[in-house]
């Protein structure tokens, strides 16, 4: 059996069952839950907003779209990365299967 998965009478560990999950693990929800309230949130104050001032729906809508378009950014980020990440753990654990040796990156002088 392969070291990475578990025997039959175990349980698999997060990093086993979701390889990918990026920055949230097993805990996706929790990132979804930080995307749906960031955009409530600028959402409230965009109708507070327009209540005070009497714009109606103006700062609403203007507040969802930067809201909704930052939180998906920020997500395609932490994803690039993490993904960026994992491609160059792949790639050392391939090259010190081969039993090549890493090449330094030069100095930014």
């Amino acid at each position: 059996m392969s070291p990475n998965r578990p025997t039959p009478g175990q349980r698999a560990t997060d990093t086993e069952s979701a390889p990918l999950a990026g920055r949230f693990g097993s805990n996706a929800v929790a990132g979804g839950m930080e995307i749906a309230l960031t955009i409530l949130l600028f959402v409230l104050i965009g109708l507070g907003l327009d209540t005070w001032l009497g714009t109606r729906p103006l700062f609403m809508i203007v507040l969802f779209l930067f809201a909704a378009v930052g939180s998906f950014a920020r997500t395609k980020l932490i994803y690039d990365a993490e993904m960026d990440r994992l491609e160059a753990e792949r790639i050392a654990k391939r090259d010190h299967q081969r039993g090549e040796r890493p090449v330094p990156e030069a100095d930014a002088a």
